[in-house]
């Protein structure tokens, strides 16, 4: 062997190597951090945007309350069918907003460490679901974002038992028991829209069984890339 030649090193199978955009190897260890960081910081990035949005609504009311009747959800009411979308971001009161607003935070931040692609798909589904139940099947006009909150929680109980994961099965089944209260959410009460949080609590479970984006196996770490094949080699 000359002293000139260095063997090229063939990644083993059994221990996957990330690499950077210039192709060094990284270490495992450094991937994972560097992975866990960016995921806290989306789950940051959507758990403020998602307390912007309600709470600029909400301070939108209190300059014009007639926004509350035009866009509250009106059930039924063909005229006002884009109610289904525009109710939950909507409170009557400071009392309201901050009840939401609380749980919302937690909700939020678990599923935002799934990833943007998560929460977003994982929202979308349960806003437009819930949106259209409530549209066809509830008694009276509602608003507020309790039904999307219920819908985020089943969304968190239930998508481990679908992705076969423990660990996101703990953390749906602890958010459960933390939250014990909100079953009352689902008992008939005088100014309470339970039936808003029922469909929203069915739009969680659909939305936990249709979206795969939150799998829970590991993917390509941002920031990396595989290096390209040897001439004649095969991936």
């Amino acid at each position: 062997m000359s002293a000139g030649y260095q063997p090229v090193p063939f990644p083993d199978p059994s221990h996957p190597v990330e690499y950077t955009a210039d192709g060094r190897p990284i270490a495992p260890w450094a991937g994972r951090a560097n992975l866990v960081k960016t995921r806290l910081k989306q789950a940051i990035v959507v758990t403020v945007a998602v307390q912007a949005v309600i709470w600029l609504v909400f301070a939108a009311e209190l300059f014009n309350p007639s926004l509350v009747d035009r866009y509250a959800l009106h059930p039924r009411d063909l005229g006002a069918w884009y109610t289904m979308f525009t109710s939950p971001w909507l409170h009557l009161s400071l009392t309201h907003i901050m009840g939401n607003a609380s749980v919302a935070i937690a909700c939020t931040m678990l599923i935002g460490l799934g990833g943007y692609r998560v929460f977003i798909e994982s929202t979308a589904v349960i806003v437009v679901a819930s949106g259209i139940l409530g549209f066809v099947l509830l008694r009276n006009p509602a608003a507020g974002l309790s039904g999307v909150i219920y819908g985020w929680i089943f969304y968190l109980v239930v998508r481990g038992f679908y992705n076969k994961s423990w660990s996101q099965i703990v953390v749906g089944v602890g958010l459960a028991l933390t939250h014990l209260g909100l079953v009352f959410g689902f008992l008939p009460q005088p100014g309470v829209s339970w039936d808003g949080h029922l469909w929203g609590a069915v739009a969680g479970v659909v939305a936990a069984a249709v979206i795969r984006s939150d799998d829970p196996h590991p993917s390509a770490l941002p920031g990396t890339t595989v290096p390209p094949a040897l001439p004649g080699a095969s991936r």
